[in-house]
């Protein structure tokens, strides 16, 4: 197995997160916190400065493309990687534009 990385997973689908948690754990991964709402992401990156957030887009309380910029302030070391749904154009550019989504996966 390769390095080990500290990470916060934030979704509002709790079957997401418990997926991901489930696949990261078994590559030897440490989910350190997990979050529902956009709130809810950006308190446990400031809480446990894990080295990667890989979130959804869309929460109850947002759009995660809203917060990004204000994560890369939180916790400006955090690699940020958004898995969405959400296939516009408009929505990437504003994620890698906002300076802290440094990637960005489609899934359909």
């Amino acid at each position: 197995m390769g390095e080990s990385f500290d990470i916060v997973i934030a979704d509002d689908q709790a079957l997401v997160v418990e997926a991901l948690t489930a696949v990261l754990t078994q590559q030897g991964h440490r989910v350190v916190a997990t979050a529902t709402t956009c709130r809810g992401m950006v308190e446990r990156l400031g809480a446990f400065r894990p080295d990667i957030c890989v979130t959804g887009n869309l929460f109850p309380d947002g759009a995660a493309v809203d917060v990004v910029e204000l994560v890369s302030q939180v916790c400006p070391e955090t690699k940020v990687v958004m898995v969405t749904g959400q296939t516009d154009a408009e929505t990437m550019r504003r994620a890698l534009d906002a300076g802290a989504a440094t990637s960005y996966a489609c899934m359909r």
